[in-house]
């Protein structure tokens, strides 16, 4: 009998997910949530920004954008023969007089030219060439079999068109080169922000390529019973009235509280150690899939395959480790065992 997955608003990896800290970066937290190797990362965050919803509007607003393209005007000196450009600057004009017979009539002047190498324009130089680069990770990477087939095609033929959008004569000229945080806050405050507001929000999604129900794709069924059991063990200790920090890394885990995971599928190396899997405190746990796979138990630990079985451990587990110590009152605990002021975290 097939098992009922839960509703998708409710499945297990969506919501660890959404659970964890936002300062901790889709780099750091997808292979030890998920179990892509770690030396696929790169190739990985490339293919992911490629195949999002932002980079498909980018390169569908490029024509437009570059019919508008932001530039200043600068001034390149230049020297003239037998006619005037701009402003004559004297000093290298007289100099130039002086250099030979018969060249009084070369000026050399300033003339104005329009520069396309601005902060906007870097930017967008920047996406179409990650983008590029994104393509040709697709047939050269095997991160390319993490994502479904149609996916990597469609990133493929992206990075061709970001390629022939990259041959305009006004790109040509332009620093390749990530715009730092100054340049994108004065690209912001621009009068040109409606033009290259699709190269903002994708710029947002180069560290942040994944959204909501995306880390679901890199997951096997072993692992979602693991994120099944983490979030069955943080009910029970939400339940009685811990409040839950966000999930956050660690080292080479997953933490949240006493709450340790690390998937247990990761290539270890030596960044990592050769500890894995979920871990409450000291015990080691491990679900009802695990057990009937033949993983090694060991005698110490747990095995957990229903919310009532996480209840009954969580009881136990915090019922050791309580300490006569008493709270003041309007002061909780938190669920790492540290006294947790009001508002210190979010349940």
């Amino acid at each position: 009998m097939t098992e009922r997955m839960p509703p998708t608003l409710e499945h297990p990896t969506d919501r660890l997910w959404a659970a964890f800290d936002r300062d901790v970066s889709h780099r750091a937290r997808l292979p030890i949530f998920a179990g892509v190797p770690p030396q696929l990362m790169d190739d990985v965050m490339f293919i992911a920004m490629a195949r999002s919803r932002p980079a498909v509007r980018l390169l569908a607003r490029t024509p437009d954008i570059m019919r508008n393209l932001s530039h200043q005007t600068i001034t390149v000196t230049e020297r003239c023969v037998g006619h005037v450009r701009g402003p004559i600057q004297w000093g290298e004009t007289i100099t130039a007089w002086g250099s030979g017979v018969g060249v009084n009539d070369v000026f050399i002047c300033g003339t104005p030219r329009r520069d396309f190498d601005v902060a906007e324009n870097r930017l967008l130089v920047w996406l179409l060439r990650r983008l590029v680069a994104a393509g040709r990770r697709t047939t050269t990477s095997d991160a390319a079999a993490l994502f479904p087939a149609d996916e990597v095609a469609r990133v493929h033929e992206q990075g061709r068109e970001a390629q022939r959008l990259l041959s305009h004569p006004s790109l040509r000229g332009i620093t390749v080169r990530k715009p730092d945080g100054r340049e994108l806050r004065l690209i912001r405050k621009s009068r040109h922000l409606t033009t290259y507001s699709p190269a903002l929000k994708l710029a947002e999604r180069v560290n942040s390529p994944f959204a909501g129900m995306d880390a679901r794709m890199f997951t096997v069924q072993a692992t979602i019973e693991h994120h099944r059991v983490i979030l069955m063990l943080l009910d029970a200790v939400r339940a009685h009235g811990y409040a839950i920090p966000q999930l956050s890394v660690r080292g080479d885990f997953i933490v949240s509280g006493q709450l340790r995971y690390r998937n247990p599928f990761i290539m270890v190396d030596r960044r990592l150690s050769a500890e894995s899997g979920l871990f409450f405190g000291s015990t080691r746990i491990v679900t009802d899939t695990d057990a009937r796979a033949g993983a090694d138990v060991g005698g110490d630990a747990v095995v957990i395959g229903s919310p009532e079985e996480a209840v009954a451990f969580v009881e136990a587990a915090l019922g050791a480790s309580r300490t006569p110590v008493t709270t003041p009152v309007g002061v909780a605990q938190s669920a790492s065992g540290l006294v947790q002021l009001p508002g210190s975290y979010s349940s």
